[in-house]
């Protein structure tokens, strides 16, 4: 993998969480937390620090996303961002250290 591909999100699931589970230290950082959830057939990560999630948003935002049924999840993120997210505070952001950043 090239240093240009490891800069940005893949499409293995797994080798990100790996990878941003490392930089956040979330084995032992307890104010990270994430959850792995599977909706529209496909596994999905949220990163998130403790006290500053708003659970009305999330409970929210999940309800949308297990609706999603495998025969209609779109193919890419943006395509995802524009079907199904109903939140208007949001970035399409393939950078990991930005995402880092976000977090």
């Amino acid at each position: 993998m090239s240093e240009n591909e490891n800069k940005k999100i893949t499409d293995k699931v797994d080798e990100n969480i790996k990878w941003f589970n490392q930089k956040l230290n979330v084995e032992e950082n307890f104010d990270v937390l994430y959850r792995v959830v599977q909706f529209g057939g496909r596994s999905s990560v949220f990163y998130f620090i403790d006290g500053f999630v708003k659970d009305e948003v999330m409970e929210k935002l999940m309800e949308f996303f297990y609706k999603i049924e495998a025969n209609v999840m779109p193919d890419t993120a943006y395509q995802m961002l524009k079907q199904h997210m109903p939140y208007i505070e949001i970035d399409l952001v393939e950078e990991k250290e930005q995402i880092i950043q976000n977090i």
